[in-house]
């Protein structure tokens, strides 16, 4: 790793400002990008240096990339929906494109990518690892995980061409922090407390890989000390259904969700209509075809390559859990 700070893209989002935590523990001084950097000066400090870019503007990429001595790029839209979907093309593929080209010009290396596990697609009836095929031809249920497919297909062939290439694949991600789009799991816990969670789809029988959001962050600086170029890695936690995680969250204190099905054509169609209400100037839809799409299926994961090349093991989701509910206590949206 060349001298110089690391450049952090998306260090202001749910998983960015554990990264950014985690290259300061390290001691690793930190070049934040941020299109505004007066709204998020709650960040900077000893070792952070805020700068103005924007990852759709490749000029003020060149410019960030100028002396860093690697780069982070963990900036994405992350969301289930969006009014104007081109956004997931512009930030998550071109976004991509142009962070990346930027870096090899400007000799910024390793260039460490923070992918999905939701590239690797579903694990029906399996665990997956890092070695699944990433394919374009498959099903996608949202633009989010179409276009972060696209962007790690892009990422592979720039590698290709001499790009030092290093790609991570947080799971789903849960924990203390903003109540964001990426925070899927939090919004559901704040869903059953409201009561407005009064099932679960296929009674929440399907397995996720659930990941402490923390211990993703300490992940990623990990593999940008010790990845070698070409190497990927799932930064996953354990693997659990949705039931299972929910009766440890009620065992624990926190909210109950009814032991009932959830039918999958029941949440599509109220996606379709929440979706359709949305694009009239109605809120954000609670839920969208894609997400009742995503929850038909398993998105379990093995972490074990992580876990022996970079000395990282996430929590157990017994202490996930416990730091999760904690955290909702002390910002008062749960008892």
């Amino acid at each position: 790793m060349a001298e110089g700070p690391i450049l952090l893209t998306g260090g202001t989002g749910y998983l960015g400002r554990w990264i950014l935590r985690a290259l300061r523990a390290a001691g690793r001084e930190v070049r934040l990008l941020a299109r505004d950097p007066a709204a998020w000066a709650d960040l900077a400090g000893p070792g952070v240096e805020i700068v103005r870019g924007d990852v759709t503007d490749r000029a003020s990429l060149d410019a960030v990339c100028r002396g860093a001595g690697a780069v982070v790029h963990a900036a994405a839209t992350v969301s289930a929906w969006e009014k104007d979907p081109s956004v997931f093309e512009r930030v998550n593929v071109q976004g991509l494109r142009s962070c990346a080209l930027a870096a090899r010009e400007a000799g910024a290396a390793p260039f460490l990518f923070v992918s999905s596990v939701f590239v690797l697609g579903p694990t029906d009836g399996i665990t997956g690892d890092e070695t699944l095929p990433v394919s374009p031809d498959r099903e996608f249920h949202t633009e989010y995980e179409r276009t972060k497919t696209l962007a790690e297909l892009e990422a592979r062939e720039l590698a290709e061409r001499g790009l030092p290439l290093v790609t991570v694949y947080p799971g789903i991600l849960y924990g203390p922090g903003p109540l964001k789009q990426s925070n899927l799991v939090t919004g559901l816990v704040l869903e059953a407390a409201a009561g407005r969670l009064r099932g679960l789809p296929a009674r929440g029988a399907r397995r996720w890989c659930f990941t402490p959001v923390e211990d993703a962050g300490e992940g990623v600086a990990r593999a940008l000390a010790s990845g070698r170029p070409g190497d990927r890695f799932v930064l996953g936690g354990d693997n659990a259904t949705l039931r299972e995680f929910f009766d440890l969250v009620a065992a624990k204190g926190g909210p109950s969700v009814p032991d009932r099905n959830l039918p999958h054509a029941a949440l599509a169609a109220a996606g379709a209509l929440g979706e359709f209400a949305a694009r009239l100037g109605g809120p954000r839809p609670r839920i969208t075809r894609g997400a009742a799409g995503m929850f038909r299926h398993d998105w379990a994961y093995s972490s074990r390559r992580a876990e022996r090349a970079l000395g990282w093991k996430a929590r157990p989701l017994d202490r996930g859990v416990d730091a999760l509910l904690a955290h909702l206590r002390a910002e008062g949206r749960i008892p």
